[in-house]
């Protein structure tokens, strides 16, 4: 399956991050902001040149070529090439094998080792302040025959086009298992003045093959929430009925719930309609925030009703500590096919208890 991550960073607070991000490097300058489209998005505010925040996302397995795209906005550029900020990085563990960042005149860098090692390919065209825009990179990681292109709305023409036969490692692998998304370690933040970066609407594919595995356009990540009662009320609400104990955004934890302690006991769970119907979904992720309250060994699948069948996604183990699950679907089970806006808004979605 080539879509791997996506987020929209509008289901959780910004105390929340964690639970769907693997960790976040340096606690200070971060927060939730308007997004794109109204909704959130993500916000590194000032730095002055030594907290870099960075959000941080491993993925299970190796990747060696990546597609990222999100929406960017900066509100301010302090002029030159001197200072730069990062703003994307794609890793093999702790060890950033490519970079990308925003240099002071708005024109954007790619470099080898994240934004301090060995700086590549240098866009022409420049971003302006507080305007949307949306990147799209694709990296093959590899020592010798690494490739990569940079696109800007949709056109690598002024940005970087593609290139091929390069080195792209920075430990001599072809191996990367994860991004970063903001300053990460970089160095070189703006020093002074007032600014934010903004991050929103991102995905994240590789190129195992399968579909997606090209660029996607600028794109827009819509958060639905449960809206009433599906096919399948198995589990136990706090209060019911069990669809309004699962619908708030952010979660509110123990305030309100649904809870099952039964091997294949399902909830399902009609959702809001998509605010703007789109002529093409290149794939859905369900996000369901979970915690366990026995010692127990207790696995959720997310679940899928479409047509006539329900469809559960692999098991999670789940931790006596809330956080966010999420799977990837990338056809519509009822008919093998890609995602419709009609198939989506006919669809229930819920979770069933596992173990």
């Amino acid at each position: 399956m080539s879509a791997k991550f996506a987020d929209g960073f509008d289901h959780y607070s910004i105390a929340q991050v964690t639970r769907k991000w693997n960790n976040i490097l340096n606690g200070a300058g971060k927060a939730m902001s308007a997004g794109r489209f109204g909704g959130q998005a993500f916000n590194v505010a000032n730095d002055s040149g030594s907290t870099r925040v960075a959000l941080v996302k491993s993925l299970p397995l190796n990747i060696n070529g990546w597609y990222i795209g999100f929406a960017f906005r900066i509100d301010a550029l302090p002029g030159g090439t001197s200072t730069r900020n990062g703003m994307c990085s794609i890793r093999n563990n702790a060890t950033d094998q490519m970079g990308l960042s925003v240099l002071g005149n708005g024109q954007m860098m790619v470099s080898r080792g994240g934004v301090t090692g060995t700086d590549l390919w240098q866009t022409s065209n420049s971003l302006s302040p507080n305007q949307w825009y949306y990147v799209e990179w694709y990296c093959f990681i590899h020592p010798t025959a690494g490739e990569n292109e940079l696109r800007v709305n949709g056109s690598s023409s002024g940005w970087v086009g593609r290139v091929t036969g390069a080195v792209t490692s920075t430990d001599g692998t072809a191996n990367s298992n994860g991004i970063t998304l903001g300053l990460s370690n970089f160095g070189g933040g703006y020093n002074g003045g007032s600014w934010n970066m903004l991050f929103d609407d991102l995905y994240v594919l590789d190129n195992a093959g399968g579909v997606p595995n090209v660029f996607l356009g600028d794109t827009r990540i819509q958060t639905i929430y449960a809206a009433g009662a599906g096919a399948a009320s198995a589990w136990t609400p706090s209060t019911p009925p069990n669809w309004s104990c699962v619908n708030e955004s952010p979660p509110n934890d123990d305030t309100s719930f649904v809870a099952s302690g039964t091997a294949t006991q399902r909830d399902l769970y009609t959702f809001t309609p998509l605010a703007a119907p789109p002529a093409s979904i290149a794939f859905l992720q369900t996000n369901f925030c979970a915690r366990k309250d026995d010692a127990a060994l207790r696995q959720v699948s997310a679940s899928v009703h479409s047509g006539a069948a329900d469809s559960d996604a692999t098991p999670q183990t789940i931790g006596s500590a809330y956080a966010n699950y999420s799977d990837l679907w990338q056809t519509d089970p009822a008919t093998g096919a890609a995602w419709t806006a009609a198939g989506v808004a006919a669809a229930q979605f819920g979770l069933r208890e596992q173990a």
